[in-house]
């Protein structure tokens, strides 16, 4: 298998500048707290830092939870989570549709992949994916599912969202 030079360099560039940042959050709690409490734009950036969490796996910004949750409060906090990971979850649910059979085809035959969609998807599988949601990360799903012709980008889309709400909510 050839290695693609420049998915390993962008790949760890990604993953160092996460590290970086995450370093530079927790030695400058403080002065992040205090210029993106009442920010529009660290709302922005802390949902964005879920989005590319999911798009852009194995990176998490689960770490992120306990300072926004200090900074705006638990509520707003989870709806700005769940908007990121909902989004990044469409992106990524919509980039397997596109490009996943082509990789899926690599290990599996059409066959294959059609009696695994028909056991594990099914007729009625909004129930499945919000299932899956509380019990499954994020971008393994979202890559997953959109192999699948049978789902529906809409019922995709709220499955996840009500799936990504936590529990005690």
């Amino acid at each position: 298998m050839k290695i693609n030079l420049e998915l390993i360099l962008g790949t760890s560039f990604i993953i160092g500048f996460f590290i970086a940042l995450s370093y530079f959050v927790q030695s400058n709690l403080g002065f992040v707290q205090e210029n993106l409490k009442n920010s529009i734009l660290g709302a922005f950036l802390y949902s964005f830092a879920f989005f590319l969490a999911v798009v852009i796996a194995p990176i998490s910004a689960i770490p992120l939870l306990p300072i926004a949750a200090k900074i705006w409060g638990v509520f707003p906090a989870t709806v700005l989570s769940i908007t990121g990971l909902t989004s990044g979850s469409t992106v990524a649910f919509m980039i397997s549709q596109k490009y996943g059979s082509i990789v899926a085809k690599k290990f599996f035959s059409q066959k294959q992949i059609d009696k695994i969609e028909k056991k594990f998807i099914g007729d009625n599988y909004l129930w499945k994916i919000l299932f899956m949601r509380m019990i499954l990360p994020a971008e393994l799903l979202s890559y997953v599912l959109g192999i699948s012709k049978k789902i529906e980008l809409k019922k995709f889309v709220v499955a996840t969202t009500i799936g990504m709400i936590p529990p005690p909510f």
